[in-house]
């Protein structure tokens, strides 16, 4: 019987009504003439036959030793892929105002924990969207973060527009090889057994991780245009509340390339980083809250192994400054390249399996509480906070995608927020197209559409400077 890893059980543990921890993507697909129309049993279908390749749409996690143990993978005998599927139509006229309005809606809302930990709304009516046909739908999917990280869905978002020569097998026709659930007592021997072994596994992942320590501090002189950073509060690092806001801006791949190009030794995730951090100083700035030193990004980093075709997570985490002490937009991004080094040099010193080996040494309940402690405490106290937002890249295909014939014009993600953890961005692609996706939640950010047009203005003033090389 399959059981998450530590960091997955913290995703579970944290999910409240205020914090859900689920990962949303958005895929935006055009009318087609030669297909019938995209509708709900359409997608039934699908995630019927995702089901094998995707054990996690009709099993659900069970936790009977009370956050002692990583919660188990259970089959759901009461599954039925239409409670995971709905539609929504848009009013008249059918815009990006409204799209924005009901996908924050349904990111807001928290995932059935006793059930299959997704689903999936297709939002019809979409008449008035950049880039995209009229009578385009939205299919608005939702997985729980504790199934997967933004490489898990990314495949199962490429596994949904593969053509499959042969149908695979159906939830009925897998019922009968269900794994037997185990029983109460074997479960609190388990759970007893670790509890003891956790301690010596904490104090040797310790003992191995002490003695990196002074490899981060070297990995931080890395010399250039880097300033000293910001570990002071920002209005995205108190407490959250349930309602999100959501924006996005879609950016022309072959502008990307051409800034790539002009700037020289930078990458586009450095470019990506780049378009929030002008955003950010802006938004900020307006607000009379820029700080004096560069702010602060979180970004995941994949520790995947190609062909490594596992559901949950599997990532770790990099400090990058995101220069926004500097206005000048091509010396705010040499400088991004510079702490995106330094990130790298300091997640290569202390290990990047170091994330992954502390929540396993610890006890779920535990873990989740330490997280809500420590940020609770960066808001109560002086004590600086390790991130000021979250900035993540979930690489999509450099191809044409079509499901069933209807192409994919756009692809937006969302992701979710904790207390001290207030705004989100998430990079993704489609075959013509970045788009910088952002997450926030109303009391933080209630000019949402303001912040909107900040990083619009910050991708134009790049994109103007590039071209006065």
């Amino acid at each position: 019987m399959k059981q998450l890893s530590g960091l997955d059980a913290a995703f579970y543990h944290q999910d409240s009504k205020r914090t859900p921890m689920h990962v949303t993507a958005v895929l935006v697909y055009g009318p087609s003439a030669q297909s019938a129309p995209l509708d709900a049993s359409t997608l039934q279908g699908l995630f019927e036959h995702a089901v094998a390749p995707f054990a996690f749409i009709d099993h659900k996690l069970v936790d009977h030793t009370m956050g002692m143990e990583e919660p188990y993978w259970v089959y759901d005998k009461s599954f039925s892929v239409n409670d995971h599927v709905h539609t929504q139509k848009l009013p008249a006229p059918g815009d990006w105002q409204q799209l924005k309005a009901i996908i924050s809606s349904i990111h807001s809302c928290r995932l059935p924990m006793g059930k299959p930990l997704w689903n999936a709304t297709l939002v019809e009516g979409i008449n008035e969207l950049e880039n995209c046909p009229r009578g385009s739908v939205a299919l608005v999917l939702r997985v729980h973060h504790a199934v997967a990280d933004g490489m898990s869905i990314a495949r199962l978002l490429a596994w949904m527009h593969e053509d499959h020569d042969a149908a695979p097998a159906t939830s009925a026709a897998l019922r009968k090889k269900q794994p037997v659930k185990p029983d109460f007592f074997k479960l609190w021997q388990q759970s007893s057994v670790k509890s003891w072994s956790r301690p010596i596994q904490l104090v040797k992942t310790l003992s191995n991780l002490l003695p990196r320590l002074g490899g981060v501090s070297e990995g931080s002189k890395v010399p250039g245009h880097t300033t000293e950073i910001a570990n002071t509060k920002t209005r995205f690092n108190v407490e959250v509340e349930a309602n999100r806001v959501f924006g996005a801006v879609q950016l022309p791949i072959n502008e990307i390339k051409g800034i790539k190009r002009d700037v020289r030794r930078v990458t586009v995730n450095d470019i990506a980083l780049c378009v929030v951090a002008g955003g950010l100083r802006s938004y900020l700035k307006h607000h009379g809250e820029l700080p004096a030193t560069s702010v602060v990004s979180g970004v995941p980093v994949n520790l995947r192994a190609r062909g490594d075709v596992e559901s949950g997570n599997n990532i770790s985490m990099m400090q990058v400054g995101l220069a926004t002490d500097i206005s000048d937009p091509i010396q705010r991004l040499r400088a991004i390249h510079e702490y995106a080094l330094i990130g790298k040099a300091k997640t290569k010193a202390l290990g990047k399996e170091s994330l992954k080996q502390v929540s396993d040494s610890l006890s779920p309940v535990i873990l989740a509480e330490g997280i809500k402690l420590i940020s609770f405490a960066t808001m109560a106290t002086d004590l600086p906070v390790p991130f000021h937002v979250l900035v993540s890249n979930v690489p999509g295909s450099v191809k044409p995608l079509a499901l069933q014939g209807h192409p994919v014009h756009a692809l937006f993600g969302l992701g979710p927020l904790r207390d001290s953890m207030g705004l989100f961005h998430i990079v993704s692609n489609t075959d013509k197209r970045y788009a910088i996706s952002f997450t926030s939640c109303e009391s933080m950010m209630p000019d949402a559409d303001f912040y909107e047009a900040c990083l619009h203005d910050s991708y134009a003033s790049l994109l103007a400077a590039c071209k006065n090389l």
